[in-house]
């Protein structure tokens, strides 16, 4: 008996050693994954908090862009649509309509690798329709024919349509806009 007493004494004395082993290996693997894994978090964390800046830049960018094209292509239609409706052409008239067309289309441009390209088509075309209709505005002028043209005014309500149809676009667009947050 005193044999297997000291037996189970030797095997326990053992045991006890293994157990505090396999404790003291798995604090060590514990404390290394922990830091492996906080070092892939922050890493994480990194990107995601750089895809948020990009994603909100974009945004802003995109937001902005399209508020200023619609700006200015609007005011430039609703003066055709004023012109046309006054019933009186005149040179300063027309170049204001040149100026307010040339910094719509110089926005339009500027902008072009940030706007999605159907829009972009879309605002040069009513760009192109803005410039016809000025070069219309200048032959009444240069006629002295400056009279009501009811033609003009229903190709500037025309363009104003097709303005708006744009930007119905431009908010569906926008709408569709997310910010990764």
């Amino acid at each position: 008996m005193a044999v297997i007493e000291t037996l189970l004494s030797y095997i326990g004395g053992i045991g006890v050693v293994i157990i505090g082993i396999v404790k003291f290996s798995t604090s060590l693997m514990e404390k290394k994954m922990e830091r492996k894994f906080e070092k892939e978090k922050t890493l994480f964390q990194s990107k995601l908090d750089k895809q948020q800046y990009i994603s909100r830049t974009r945004f802003d960018v995109e937001f902005n862009i399209y508020r200023n094209l619609s700006q200015k292509f609007g005011l430039l239609i609703l003066r055709m649509l004023a012109d046309t409706s006054c019933c009186e052409y005149n040179e300063e008239r027309n170049g204001e309509m040149c100026k307010l067309a040339y910094e719509a289309v110089m926005e339009l441009y500027g902008s072009a690798p940030f706007i999605k390209k159907d829009l972009y088509d879309n605002f040069t075309e009513i760009y192109e329709k803005c410039r016809q209709m000025i070069a219309k505005y200048d032959e009444l002028i240069k006629k002295k024919n400056c009279g009501y043209n009811e033609k003009l005014e229903n190709e500037a309500r025309e363009l104003f349509g097709e303005y708006n149809k744009i930007i119905d676009k431009v908010r569906e667009y926008n709408s569709n806009l997310e910010v990764i947050s």
